[in-house]
């Protein structure tokens, strides 16, 4: 399940995003950014992903997309620390390298992982 919360002043949207971003909910949260973008106002829009245990293949695509579109993120939580090996990740540009670097990494590891005899 994902939460997410939305709030809005008049510099800023701030969205926090809480759980797991797969299936269904990386479609939901497409379809919530797609009217936020159209509504922001030159707002800066600040994504809060402390909170997110999992993301999939398609959830790290959203963000990407997010990125470029001009979404900056804070990730401090223990899994995204994890997922994008840095201890903050702002401004769209720097998520996208550590989300290319992480891809990277992960289907690099996939591919030793698979071709190593079970013990």
């Amino acid at each position: 399940m994902l939460k997410i919360s939305i709030t809005e002043t008049t510099t800023e949207t701030r969205w926090v995003l809480q759980g797991r971003v797969f299936g269904p909910w990386v479609s939901e949260l497409n379809a919530i950014w797609r009217t936020s973008t159209r509504t922001r106002k030159g707002r800066a829009c600040i994504v809060d992903l402390d909170a997110v245990t999992f993301i999939d293949k398609d959830a790290e695509k959203l963000l990407h997309t997010m990125a470029r579109e001009g979404a900056e993120f804070i990730a401090n939580g223990l899994y995204i620390k994890n997922v994008f090996g840095k201890a903050k990740v702002t401004g769209g540009r720097g998520l996208c390298e550590t989300l290319a670097a992480f891809l990277r990494f992960s289907r690099r590891s996939t591919r030793t992982m698979s071709t190593k005899p079970a013990p």
